[in-house]
């Protein structure tokens, strides 16, 4: 018996479990919806490398490290006023992500949370997170639309490195610190407003 095509395949419904650990269903053949709105733990890579998975339902706290690293199937997700942060490398290449909808409860977002989601078109930042990281955005390339919400202090290196299409950026007048190549190969930026309130500029 093959444990992940047989078993994994259909055991998409994870209503009964309560946590789940770092790795749990990591390169695994779970496909189409994951239902996990009842677990209130969920671990590091717990779905990394699921390429089959097209939809979640979570209702945790928090989206932890490279949770849905390379779900390169994964569609549009709504992310519910349960969570309060998504890791480094959260959604990291998933590539069919087109929108995703990011709630005020989320305080922070860690480094390359949405690289490569290069089919996500708009995003919108909380006022509740106070630093984009570093290459948070970063070959994002059909994305064209960002808006920063006040309270946001920093934008840090790299966080819209080569996100080609992106034509529009709200900075608001909270930010301080923009970091090095924080916009690098933005080719179609043809503007761009710094507020006064902004200190220091990286190299690019």
């Amino acid at each position: 018996m093959d444990l992940n095509e047989t078993i994994y395949t259909q055991f998409s419904n994870l209503n009964k479990i309560k946590r789940i650990g770092d790795g749990a269903f990591m390169n695994s053949w779970l496909k189409d919806g994951i239902y996990i709105d009842s677990c209130k733990s969920i671990g590091k890579n717990a779905f990394s490398g699921c390429k089959d998975i097209t939809k979640v339902v979570i209702n945790t706290s928090k989206i932890p490290m490279s949770c849905f690293y390379e779900c390169s199937k994964l569609t549009p997700i709504t992310i519910p006023n349960s969570i309060t942060s998504i890791g480094g490398q959260g959604f990291y290449f998933c590539i069919s992500l087109n929108s995703i909808t990011i709630p005020n409860s989320v305080t922070y977002i860690g480094a390359e949370a949405f690289v490569n989601c290069t089919a996500l078109t708009s995003i919108g930042i909380p006022d509740k997170i106070a630093s984009i990281e570093e290459s948070t955005f970063s070959d994002c390339f059909n994305l064209t639309f960002v808006n920063i919400y006040r309270g946001i202090t920093e934008i840090g290196d790299y966080a819209f490195n080569n996100c080609v299409n992106l034509v529009l950026v709200s900075i608001p007048n909270s930010v301080t610190s923009i970091g090095k190549d924080a916009f690098n190969n933005c080719e179609s930026l043809t503007s761009i407003t710094i507020p006064n309130s902004v200190t220091s500029i990286g190299t690019n």
